[in-house]
């Protein structure tokens, strides 16, 4: 029934009653099984149970799941009573301040994902902001080269067009509108 419960634990950690059922029955069959017999196994049994009990349970469940715990190693009192009472103080007093570094830990792993999962946002949306701003960028030099260009070869056709024109006239005119043209360009 122990082992049982032992491995039904970790598929119960998200049904908080069934799982405090199961670590204070856990506590109710040792102390019944070990009742007649005095043993260092109780200990162990309890200290594991106890363990699970921080590790498992949240907030008021730790608290009463654990003060049972400490009630039946009394109630057994596996080597003597005055040992038990200690033990069980001991006990309880490492079982809640480990559950509490354990929350605040659980705490903190949660803050931390949540500012690694706001980091990554901001560094994508920053990635994409970036790619934007240089196609912008892009699209704005390309609109400055095409209009400056654009201007120039548009000139230069309409004179090398008016020096087609005019090739009736002499040489030398051609080869100064020549000239000009091409410092135009």
């Amino acid at each position: 029934m122990f082992l049982c419960r032992y491995f039904l634990l970790p598929a119960l950690k998200y049904h908080k009653y069934i799982t405090i059922t199961g670590i204070v029955t856990a506590s109710v069959i040792t102390t019944l099984v070990f009742w007649q017999e005095v043993s260092a196994l109780q200990i162990l049994t309890f200290t594991y149970l106890l363990g699970e009990t921080v590790y498992r349970l949240e907030g008021w469940a730790v608290y009463i799941a654990g003060s049972l715990i400490a009630v039946n190693i009394i109630l057994l009192s596996p080597i003597s009573v005055t040992f038990s009472i200690i033990y069980a103080v001991f006990a309880l007093v490492v079982s809640f301040s480990s559950y509490q570094k354990l929350t605040q830990l659980n705490d903190a792993d949660s803050r931390y994902q949540a500012l690694l999962h706001e980091y990554r946002k901001i560094k994508l949306k920053s990635a994409t902001d970036e790619k934007l701003a240089r196609q912008e960028e892009r699209t704005q030099i390309g609109r400055e080269i095409h209009d400056r260009v654009g201007h120039k070869l548009t000139n230069l056709l309409m004179q090398l067009e008016v020096t087609r024109m005019e090739s009736v006239g002499d040489t030398k005119t051609k080869l100064t509108n020549l000239k000009c043209s091409q410092k135009i360009a």
